[in-house]
């Protein structure tokens, strides 16, 4: 792992924006759902894309029927293998098409790769290819990734590439990469993100895999660090949020653990608190996955943080949510928001428990919808637990399935008004396919009732589901 630091890219940030800071971080808005910008090629699936790094000895990623693989991709790296251990959707250029970041962090002996995928009128244009090389040896560039369009008119769109194993300071605690880029010039470099910029009151700590989640939001990123020591305490997990000035430089950042003031609960080992994560201007939703409940381990917990207001802690034991708390269920494996998922109105909140026993069936995994309303989303209006069977989700309930490894919302068609229906894309990594065992499988669950779902070649281990990304979603 290559040690550095260059005060030079420090001076760049000068500010951070903070989400967790007060006004900075409120409902979501279909800003980017299919009704407001055009979607080419093949159609509302090219909103959604799944990677696919360890794909029966190949590594690509999925969007809609098409499949891209690093061999085949000109331009893309082919040395290594991991092309696809981290996807983004976003319409980068502006042209109405969306286009595809894919991550590829490498190992401890090779740089990693990020590939933009360029869309146009029939899909994506697997001949051209942007390639980003990651700066140092062994750092994990492309382990996470995220393009956020500004939504500024500046037509800029902002690209974090999370490098968890890079050494700074002599301490391999990670960081984050940011570029720009635009319709009319290459991306451009604008500087290293780490835990203790600008003034954020974070630490560096070695293995902390700072970078290891990413999740951008117009003016601004959150940055998760699951595996970070917090007073001692290994793998406890901290989060950074921070804001960016009209210029796009980081204005404010602030470092948050379970010990931090506000924050629910406490910093444990293993806890993983940044496990998961939601951004947008007025909310960040934080998975713990390891979090113990009372004897239980690995239980699960999410934190809710929204417009300033002290953060709630929701577990399987919250009043209002399905289920009971159970060791191991990983309730905040994943999370994400969407709208009109259960209700037409208040924040409707997706969360992943994949080592959810269904009955007597282990790790079958389940997923959580919430709807929050009231003042600063305090209140669960609405809730409903999806399984597979006739627990709403395609396939069959099966030990070890894993359901709700990875979620993703595709934005309904926002001229339809009170009609419109989100779909929740829910990953499946561990189901079994006629006798391929961990194949994989995505399946779709909407308010409409209509179940979709989608498999790769049934080959054993593939793990399909286990890294997707849609459309951006953010609140207006």
């Amino acid at each position: 792992m290559a040690r550095h630091r260059t005060a030079a890219l420090a001076a760049a940030f000068l500010a951070v924006p903070l989400g967790l800071m007060g006004s900075a971080l409120a409902g979501p808005a279909a800003a980017y759902a299919d009704g407001a910008t055009p979607v080419c090629g093949t159609g509302y699936r090219m909103n959604l894309a799944a990677g696919m790094p360890n794909y029966h000895g190949r590594s690509g990623v999925s969007v809609g029927s098409a499949e891209y693989f690093s061999d085949q991709i000109p331009g893309a790296e082919k040395s290594i293998s991991g092309f696809g251990t981290s996807v983004s959707v976003a319409d980068i250029n502006g042209d109405g098409c969306n286009d595809l970041v894919v991550g590829q962090p490498g190992t401890s002996k090779t740089k990693g790769y990020v590939s933009i995928l360029w869309g146009n009128s029939t899909g994506l244009d697997g001949s051209r290819v942007t390639v980003l090389t990651g700066r140092f040896v062994g750092d994990g560039f492309g382990t996470s990734v995220s393009a956020v369009a500004r939504g500024d008119g500046s037509g800029i769109t902002d690209l974090w590439v999370g490098a968890p194993d890079s050494d700074v300071s002599r301490v391999a605690g990670g960081e984050v990469e940011h570029y720009t880029l635009d319709a009319t010039e290459p991306p451009k470099f604008q500087g290293s993100i780490w835990a203790d910029v600008n003034n954020s009151g974070g630490l560096e700590h070695d293995g902390g895999h700072f970078g290891q989640v990413v999740q951008g939001y117009p003016g601004g990123v959150v940055i998760g660090a699951p595996d970070d020591t917090v007073d001692g305490r290994a793998g406890a997990g901290s989060i950074f949020v921070a804001t960016q000035d009209h210029y796009g430089y980081l204005d404010r950042a602030k470092y948050w653990t379970q010990d931090s003031p506000g924050v629910p609960g406490k910093a444990e080992a293993n806890d993983h608190f940044g496990a998961a994560l939601y951004a947008s201007p007025n909310a960040v939703i934080v998975g713990v996955p390891g979090e113990d409940i009372g004897s239980l381990k690995d239980a699960g917990s999410v934190q809710m943080f929204v417009d300033g207001a002290p953060a709630q802690s929701i577990t399987q034991d919250t009043k209002g949510v399905p289920g009971a708390v159970e060791a191991g269920d990983r309730f905040g494996a994943s999370v994400t928001v969407g709208q009109w998922l259960l209700t037409q109105e208040g924040f409707d909140v997706a969360i992943g428990a994949p080592g959810e026993d269904v009955g007597t069936v282990k790790d079958a995994g389940s997923v959580t919808l919430l709807t929050l309303t009231g003042a600063n989303l305090q209140t669960i209006d609405a809730a409903k637990a999806l399984t597979q069977g006739t627990g709403g989700l395609g396939g069959k309930i099966e030990a070890g399935d894993q359901v709700g490894a990875a979620l993703a919302i595709i934005g309904g068609d926002t001229s339809a008004e009170e009609d419109m229906v989100d779909t929740l894309v829910v990953g499946v990594p561990g189901e079994d396919i006629s006798g391929s065992v961990d194949c994989g499988l995505i399946t779709e669950y909407n308010r409409s009732g209509r179940t979709v779902n989608y498999e790769a070649e049934r080959t054993s281990k593939n793990h399909f589901g286990s890294v997707l990304a849609s459309t951006p979603y953010y609140s207006s």
